[in-house]
């Protein structure tokens, strides 16, 4: 089961691979990258023909399955997160339980 947030982040990455996140107000180490993919819609629209367009259109995203730690919690966290390439925006996708 997952919830479903679709809120932005701040995520602390290298070379755009996440190292740590926050989200809530708390921040968590990510201990391991699960999985990655990228969704790129209609990749033959340019950013300016998706803007002309009201942005429809264009879409490039980076997604990550983390296995994430808040310090001091005994627990793990697993979610999904993804960074847009059209907008430079890092987005909480989900939380999976």
């Amino acid at each position: 089961m997952s919830h479903v947030y679709t809120m932005p982040i701040r995520v602390w990455h290298r070379k755009r691979r996440p190292t740590a996140l926050q989200w809530r107000g708390v921040r968590y180490q990510v201990r391991a990258v699960l999985a990655q993919w990228r969704l790129t819609h209609r990749w033959w629209v340019t950013a300016a023909e998706a803007d002309a367009n009201g942005g429809k259109g264009h879409t490039d995203r980076t997604y990550y399955r983390l296995c994430c730690q808040e310090a001091g919690v005994d627990w793990d966290m697993l979610c999904e997160v993804y960074h847009d390439a059209v907008t430079n925006v890092w987005v909480m996708e989900r939380v999976l339980d």
